[in-house]
């Protein structure tokens, strides 16, 4: 509860204004003694611990609706609102999604499953469907050719960057689209540099150290020496995982545009001091 208290405090202050960090129409970050800090990084870690905790407590009764699905979701709805607030919606989809993988792991019932599910999948829909600009996105994705100058530009440029790169790449710091073709090349879009300017090689090399750390979190979920250590490391590798197939989807034109950071990669210091206080964990 402390967890997700203080991530509330930190979402609720990038909405008041003169506190949060207005960024290409979006509020998602606040600055504290002149260090800026993304909430809903802080969000992410919050809602494992919280949801891990839960399955715990409950762990005799989690194929109950009362035990074992209201509490995930009455923590997970108040930050789904205020992150759609900011508008975040790259990681409602990324909690929504953790959520659903944790209590699926902590035993809750298929048919409860099932209907989360259904009605997640419909949420997704219409939150889509409210803005044009969404379903532009969908639209790019598709056919990012049919616009390469408006929504199908990024995706273009990202592929340009990974397809220039070859079999070993340009060498560490000889890319060209970074430097004014490809927009967010250092945050959302750093794996298009990588295959660059390290080629396919390196690409293959960066995804099996992913590979192998997800093995290794695995493991440690496996081996924990209770329930809540499983579902501790469980909901930390899988945050990972979800963020690494989203941003790769994303730049390898396999996903519709969104903006999901690669862990430990992409630029950004909040995201960066999370994941790896994660695997501190």
């Amino acid at each position: 509860y402390i967890a997700l208290a203080v991530a509330g405090v930190f979402l609720i202050a990038v909405l008041v204004p003169g506190v949060g960090v207005n960024l290409n129409g979006s509020s998602r970050w606040i600055r504290v003694l002149g260090i800026s800090i993304q909430p809903a990084e802080i969000a992410k870690i919050a809602l494992i611990i919280f949801i891990a905790s839960s399955v715990y407590l409950n762990r005799k009764r989690m194929d109950t609706l009362r035990h074992g699905v209201l509490p995930p979701l009455l923590a997970l709805f108040p930050i789904c609102i205020l992150l759609y607030f900011q508008p975040n919606y790259s990681a409602i989809i990324v909690l929504c999604a953790l959520t659903f993988i944790m209590i699926f792991v902590g035993g809750v019932k298929g048919w409860h499953l099932a209907a989360i599910g259904a009605i997640g999948v419909v949420g997704i829909l219409v939150l889509m469907l409210q803005e044009g600009y969404r379903v532009a996105r969908v639209t790019s994705f598709m056919d990012p050719w049919q616009n390469p100058t408006g929504d199908g530009y990024q995706v273009i440029q990202s592929l340009y960057g990974i397809g220039s790169g070859g079999l070993f790449g340009q060498g560490i710091g000889n890319g060209t689209q970074k430097l004014s073709w490809l927009p967010y090349g250092e945050s959302d879009f750093i794996f298009s540099i990588i295959a660059e300017e390290l080629g396919l090689v390196g690409a293959v090399l960066l995804l099996a150290l992913f590979i192998f750390l997800i093995y290794r979190g695995i493991k440690v979920a496996a081996t924990a020496p209770d329930l809540f250590g499983t579902m501790l490391a469980t909901g930390i590798i899988t945050l990972i995982g979800l963020q690494v197939v989203v941003n790769v989807g994303v730049v390898t034109a396999s996903l519709p545009p969104t903006g999901v950071s690669l862990p430990f990669i992409s630029y950004g210091s909040s995201s960066l001091v999370i994941f790896m206080s994660m695997i501190g964990i």
